[in-house]
């Protein structure tokens, strides 16, 4: 294997040195105003998971400036905890994945809730996720609309059932590959994604003798196994923090953002091929931003969790630029270095 074809994998002490500071060199100014456009479609809700406050708040996508919540899940009864994965079903269905913080071999459990659940309410069921899942290291929750999800679980991704219940392994599993300068390689994932044809994307990193590449998967809709992806794509220009979040748009545009400072959000147009590539976009904001999630809306606006707020992008946002709003709510939203994953749902 060539090693040299690949980026050095930095050591804690270098990623913690890089969280400290604000190093990061900006990519070139452009509209600081438009950020990327906006949207004038009527405004949907962004429903919100908050691991380090234990609850699920929304708020009008429209809000900017210092809000409140529409609608509050939060108390005992609800069972919510830490976690790395939350959606929401077309029928209005939360499903929020969660686990013990304080300990490493605690279940990974589903939280399903009904429609409109609000206060300290009980989910209307529960399931324990088996299955080669360690808590802290399974990310991300993505519906595939047709009664499964999905879970990223270090080198696969796991498909349960929505109905699930009680005790229950998974339905499919996918061990992941990524494209590489030596071809594909087995793959470690950070996070899932479905587009809206239910194509399967993984955020996935190959580490091999201390190097590494990061990039994207996609897998069609029915892959099992060892299947070979339809697409990967890795990009030496992605941060050595791999990304947590992964976001597709309704136009196939994705998204990854890394939790490492200042780095930003990065776009790859829907036409993006497989092999080494260099993203389409780039966008950031602020001075030492930390994105813990990132989500897009059916007119392609992006949004991402970042410290106690929600910044809105547009669609063609490039460059560092300012966001068309920012929504901000320090009593309920707490997105921290350790938190990532998928967090933020517009629905």
């Amino acid at each position: 294997m060539n090693l040299n074809s690949y980026l050095s994998v930095p050591a804690l002490a270098v990623a913690l040195t890089l969280s400290a500071c604000s190093s990061f060199a900006a990519p070139p100014l452009a509209d600081e105003h438009a950020g990327g456009g906006a949207s004038s479609a009527a405004s949907p809700l962004i429903y919100a998971f908050s691991p380090d406050k234990s609850l699920v708040a929304s708020y009008s996508a429209g809000d900017r400036g210092r809000t409140r919540p529409i609608s509050l899940l939060e108390g005992a009864q609800t069972q919510l905890s830490a976690g790395n994965g939350m959606a929401i079903d077309s029928d209005g269905s939360l499903y929020v994945v969660v686990y013990n913080a304080t300990s490493s071999s605690g279940p990974l459990k589903l939280l399903v809730f009904a429609p409109n659940a609000h206060g300290d309410t009980a989910p209307e069921r529960t399931a324990i996720l088996r299955g080669p899942v360690l808590v802290g290291h399974a990310v991300g929750l993505a519906l595939d609309g047709h009664g499964n999800f999905w879970v990223a679980a270090i080198g696969k991704l796991l498909r349960y059932p929505t109905s699930a219940k009680g005790r229950v392994r998974p339905n499919e599993s996918i061990s992941l590959q990524l494209d590489t300068p030596d071809g594909y390689m087995p793959a470690n994932s950070s996070n899932v994604a479905l587009d809206a044809s239910g194509n399967i994307y993984c955020s996935c990193t190959v580490v091999f003798h201390g190097n590494q590449a990061i990039g994207v998967s996609e897998y069609a809709p029915g892959s099992r196994g060892n299947a070979t992806p339809i697409r990967s794509f890795y990009d030496f220009a992605l941060p050595e923090v791999p990304p947590g979040s992964i976001a597709i748009d309704g136009s196939g545009t994705i998204y990854l953002a890394s939790s490492l400072p200042n780095t930003g959000v990065f776009a790859y147009a829907s036409n993006t091929g497989s092999g080494s590539v260099t993203y389409t976009r780039r966008f950031a904001w602020g001075s030492g931003t930390t994105i813990s999630t990132i989500a897009t809306d059916p007119t392609g606006n992006v949004y991402a969790g970042a410290k106690s707020g929600i910044a809105v992008f547009g669609p063609n946002a490039n460059g560092h630029v300012r966001p068309l709003r920012t929504m901000v709510d320090a009593r309920h939203l707490a997105y921290g270095t350790g938190t990532y994953g998928t967090l933020l749902n517009v629905h």
